[in-house]
């Protein structure tokens, strides 16, 4: 049986918001969010998200060490870019980064926050496709599989292949079948997935995903499945991935990277140290010159 046949299977008895314990989450929190989205009579799903981001900034206070808190300040982030355009877009995917930054600090190997900082390079492609595709392509790819590998039973990563298969139709009609098969399959993951007793975890996506299924006209009638179908969505996942070794190979080169561009940061650091040493040594040393300096005395007028 197909590896996706076997994580439909596993969705159906456990969710699982990220691989590992459920660390780094306050209950709460749980109970805040649950009440602050309850506070609200007119606004629903993402708009109520949306509406939340300086609900969010107080969170972030209360509960800085809960990584759900940055978690949904930057997804809120990410909702606010899709409604401008250019600089005001881009602003608000810097912000969505760095929050993703701080919350993957407080947790490792998190699905959620893997496939989301995914979605926040998708938008930034879309900003300009011919420019940012070459910059951020790589990355998107990379967290994307990532995601999948910690979590393979989050629909979020199925909704995500479905938006980039739509984005890639130009003289390619069989991706927008591609993407029915995705959006299909994460509709069942949202549908047969049990709810978390942690309020506040990620849940969103369903609401997107229903409506690109509107859209396109697919429907899963009773929630059974094509055997055909599913082979088939998981040989596209299989193709996608990187082997364990290409996997390594790209980690050890951010690693590096990464190392090298520390190097780098700490020789301009300690030649701006030198520099400013040699600034106040010529400074005292020319203080010290001016004082020691006779003053000439002036003549008496006879």
């Amino acid at each position: 049986m197909k590896k996706f046949l076997l994580l439909i299977t596993v969705a159906l008895f456990t969710f699982s918001a990220f691989a590992g314990d459920p660390v780094g989450r306050n209950y709460k929190f749980d109970k805040a969010f649950q009440r602050a989205l309850a506070s609200s009579d007119s606004l629903k799903g993402d708009e109520l998200l949306i509406s939340m981001s300086g609900k969010f900034n107080e969170f972030i206070k209360m509960y800085a060490r809960d990584w759900r808190t940055y978690y949904w300040k930057a997804y809120s982030e990410l909702k606010a870019s899709e409604a401008v355009m250019d600089d005001a877009k881009k602003m608000h995917l810097d912000s969505a980064t760095i929050y993703l930054d701080r919350a993957e600090y407080l947790t490792e190997n998190n699905s959620e926050c893997q496939i989301l900082r995914a979605f926040v390079l998708f938008e930034r492609i879309r900003m300009n496709p011919e420019q940012n595709k070459a910059k951020y392509g790589k990355d998107l790819e990379y967290y994307k599989n990532y995601a999948y590998r910690s979590n393979q039973s989050n629909p979020r990563y199925l909704l995500l292949e479905g938006m980039i298969a739509l984005n890639d139709t130009v003289g390619k009609p069989e991706k927008v079948s591609l993407a029915k098969k995705y959006f299909l399959g994460a509709s069942y993951l949202y549908e047969n997935m049990e709810e978390s007793k942690y309020f506040a975890d990620p849940f969103w996506g369903k609401e997107r995903n229903d409506l690109y299924m509107s859209v396109y006209g697919v429907s899963n009638g009773s929630g059974s499945f094509d055997d055909q179908l599913l082979e088939e969505l998981d040989g596209d996942i299989e193709d996608k991935q990187e082997s364990p070794a290409d996997r390594e190979a790209a980690m050890k080169k951010k690693d590096k990277e990464n190392a090298e561009l520390a190097k780098n940061v700490k020789e301009v650091e300690e030649d701006i140290e030198k520099l400013d040493e040699e600034l106040k040594d010529e400074k005292e040393g020319k203080k010290k010159k001016k004082e020691k300096k006779p003053k000439k005395k002036k003549k008496k007028k006879k």
